[in-house]
């Protein structure tokens, strides 16, 4: 009798172990279901200057450059036709086609520092730097932080694969 119980008692132990360690749920999403919170996100715009064919000549060497061989011309009008925003974490870069007049707006997780750049027919025209402080070189990552409005970078100035922001990104963090 006394092995019966033992054996039914090491059962209800196993049975109990693989219960406990294989708990399987079906909720999907949400903190509620031991994700993490989805983050809050904050919207980052700005534009780019509209191409002067007369004083851009790296504008327009590169046209050429990329142009289609069947017409020997490209539709581009603005310095840049691509935003890149890589975070810092290491994740995939994400893109945003520039709008036909030269803005552009695209969705940033709140708490990631990213780096932007600027592109124009696949090419680089322009890493965006800014000041971080009077005491320090130029910066290129920014922190996105809570905030009611979207960050504004204003008008982008492009020059020697140099992007610059009309306004500094991180004095809108305060």
């Amino acid at each position: 009798m006394i092995k019966q119980i033992f054996k039914i008692l090491i059962l209800l132990m196993i049975c109990l172990t693989i219960n406990c360690s294989g708990n399987v749920t079906t909720d999907v999403g949400g903190s509620e279901a031991g994700n993490p919170p989805v983050p809050s996100q904050r919207e980052l715009q700005g534009s780019v200057p509209e191409s002067d064919s007369d004083s851009d000549s790296d504008f327009n060497t590169l046209i050429i450059k990329n142009a289609d061989d069947t017409t020997g011309t490209a539709s581009v009008n603005c310095l840049a036709d691509t935003i890149l925003v890589t975070p810092s974490s290491g994740e995939e870069s994400l893109s945003s086609a520039i709008h036909d007049d030269c803005s552009f707006s695209i969705i940033l997780n709140v708490g990631e520092s990213y780096q932007i750049s600027f592109e124009l027919l696949g090419e680089s025209v322009g890493l965006l730097t800014f000041e971080s402080n009077s005491t320090v070189f130029d910066n290129s990552f920014f922190v996105v932080v809570e905030g009611d409005s979207p960050i504004t970078l204003g008008l982008i100035t492009l020059s020697d694969q140099t992007a610059t922001a009309q306004t500094n990104p991180q004095v809108q963090n305060d």
